[in-house]
């Protein structure tokens, strides 16, 4: 009897750990077809569905307030999500190389056609314009110059009205090996996150995160160390050079990294995995302010099933392996 005693509260013990480290707080009977972006904030949660080509508005219990947006070619339509930021109660979403601006009721205000000009897989929205995260494709004189841009900048404050503030981003020493203009595989592995008035991001190629400022354009590396179960994203992909310069194609497998901010806490989700060899990890990692770097604090492992797309006030946000959006819970102390 004591032995059944025991079991049961050692099992108890380590269920209640289990649970304090990743509690699922609800899901959602919202049915999210293809997910390419979260936002969290005080308005409630958005969902950008690729496949459904529309964004899903629900509030904090995981009921659906509305949707926004359909496909087509209307002033508020789309047809096809790419991403989708909101500033100043306002919902800019990019579809294609056009980005256009709705209310957070779906109420159409105003585009932006950045064709022939740009191209650029994500963007940030700021008070004086855009920030886009790709390559400068137009050479106009006007538009281009040696003094605002480098050919390995990646980052490109755009005006309102289209002009070219600056282009910023520090160039990684691999990224010169790999034509970016004919290629933008490695710029759509640095997962960007906008915190105030920074951009972090993650290369790809080997375990490092980096910190620009979109008024000075100053960049910073602010995490660099070996990660055990790191996979450069890279790995998979065969190179080859053509006329355009050299390429990278091949499988997507690798690391992917989101990055969060926890009061003074840099927050990590870090998912590995190589799909064909059936091998996956998955962490949160905590780092803390170490001068004007961070370093390593601790990390929690997750179920490989949970993918993680956005933290607002001590919750994550995020995907279970059954596809149902989910609010986790996780003890951070």
């Amino acid at each position: 009897m004591k032995r059944k005693i025991i079991v049961i509260l050692v099992a108890f013990f380590y269920c209640g750990v289990l649970l304090s480290k990743s509690s699922i707080i609800w899901k959602s009977s919202q049915v999210i077809g293809t997910p390419v972006r979260v936002i969290v904030n005080e308005n409630g949660i958005f969902i950008g569905d690729m496949k459904q080509v529309k964004i899903f508005h629900l509030d904090f219990k995981g009921k659906l307030v509305n949707t926004i947006g359909k496909q087509g070619e209307g002033p508020n339509e789309f047809t096809s999500i790419q991403n989708f930021m909101i500033h100043n109660n306002e919902i800019y979403v990019q579809s294609g190389f056009m980005i256009k601006c709705l209310t957070l009721n779906g109420e159409f205000k105003r585009k932006w056609n950045f064709t022939m000009k740009y191209t650029f897989y994500q963007f940030f929205v700021t008070d004086t314009g855009f920030v886009l995260i790709g390559k400068l494709s137009d050479h106009d004189p006007k538009v281009f110059s040696k003094s605002q841009t480098s050919p390995y900048d990646f980052f490109y404050h755009i005006s309102f009205d289209g002009k070219l503030i600056k282009s910023f981003g520090s160039s990684f020493p691999e990224l010169k090996q790999i034509d970016l203009t004919e290629n933008l595989m490695i710029l759509a592995g640095m997962t960007p996150s906008r915190i105030d008035n920074n951009i972090y991001y993650a290369n790809h190629l080997n375990y490092q995160i980096w910190k620009a400022a979109i008024k000075t354009g100053e960049c910073l590396k602010i995490i660099d160390e070996k990660v055990p179960y790191f996979i450069p994203f890279a790995s998979k992909l065969k190179r080859f050079t053509s006329k355009g310069g050299t390429r990278v194609v091949g499988g997507m497998q690798g690391t992917r990294i989101r990055i969060f901010q926890k009061q003074n806490t840099l927050v990590l989700f870090v998912k590995s995995g190589d799909t064909k060899k059936g091998y996956e990890s998955t962490y949160l990692r905590f780092y803390t302010p170490n001068g004007n770097k961070f370093k390593f604090k601790r990390q929690i492992k997750l179920k490989n099933g949970l993918n993680i797309y956005s933290y607002f006030k001590d919750i994550f946000y995020g995907f279970n392996e059954d596809g149902d959006f989910v609010a986790l819970k996780v003890n951070t102390d």
